[in-house]
């Protein structure tokens, strides 16, 4: 059973948080009083990892040349150690998190009919950003999850000779292009391409570590329904606009949300890539 907690975190204290910032943890609050609400600062991550990992996560930890990147790994990790469910601070939430549970939620399967899905019996509930990753700003998992440990294996090895000049770093390392590999790898799904489908940005050319044959939006009920998916709870969301605009939105991501106070992690990227 996936446990009632919220884990969102941001670089300052929460009391130093804008108003709007604000607001939109409210929603999260407000609206699941029967969740743990809980917010960790840079220091109260460092604290963790220090206090729950060995001393090889300090020095990744430590090498990040960018915040976002390691808040890609702290969500990872806090899942790993307490389970819950982790979501960006520019996420509010539509439908409180009970009504995607208590109830059975419908989607339309690849046939076009109406299957109802039960989501508390799923240990690990996902969603696809578009066909190519899975989306790593909403997810929930039980703790323990070993999807989870897999995940960190590989951003443990994607430190050890990393590429700072390609300018997909991040999705590789520690975002979403390396959440998805390891989800479809550890599902036994993974099996590597050598482009992406034209029309979304993975097609530069730089991201060919992150092409995978399995179109997440076209191929989901056939992944939900593969041995591992069923054998261990891991379930992708049909609908792939769940977590953006559905049951809760995601107002900025990492494209317009800067108003001198937050830093856009793409434009700090651009000081390393090349």
């Amino acid at each position: 059973m996936i446990p009632k907690n919220i884990w969102q975190t941001y670089k300052n204290t929460y009391e130093s948080l804008p108003d709007y910032a604000v607001s939109a943890t409210n929603t999260w609050i407000d609206k699941n009083p029967d969740w743990t609400y809980n917010y960790f600062s840079d220091q109260d991550v460092m604290d963790f990892v220090r206090d729950n990992f060995d001393s090889k996560w300090i020095n990744i930890f430590q090498a990040c040349p960018l915040g976002v990147m390691r808040a890609d790994i702290w969500r990872v990790m806090i899942l790993y150690i307490n389970g819950g469910m982790y979501t960006d601070l520019d996420t509010i939430c539509n439908v409180p998190i009970s009504g995607w549970f208590d109830e059975s939620i419908g989607f339309k399967n690849d046939k076009g009919e109406h299957e109802w899905i039960d989501l508390s019996s799923k240990s690990m509930i996902l969603n696809a950003e578009h066909e190519m990753h899975i989306e790593q700003w909403t997810f929930l998992s039980e703790p323990g999850h070993p999807a989870l440990n897999k995940i960190l294996e590989n951003i443990e090895a994607a430190f050890i000779n990393p590429d700072y000049s390609n300018p997909h770093f991040v999705h590789q390392m520690t975002g979403p292009g390396v959440f998805t590999k390891s989800i479809l790898d550890y599902l036994g799904l993974w099996e590597e391409v050598d482009s992406a489908p034209p029309g979304i940005y993975l097609e530069d050319g730089h991201a060919s570590q992150n092409v995978h044959k399995v179109n997440l939006l076209n191929d989901v009920w056939e992944i939900n329904n593969s041995s591992k998916s069923l054998e261990d709870g891991v379930f992708i969301v049909p609908s792939f606009r769940f977590f953006h605009n559905e049951v809760s939105s995601h107002l900025y991501g990492s494209q317009v949300w800067d108003d001198g106070q937050y830093i856009r992690w793409i434009k700090e990227r651009e000081n390393y890539a090349g």
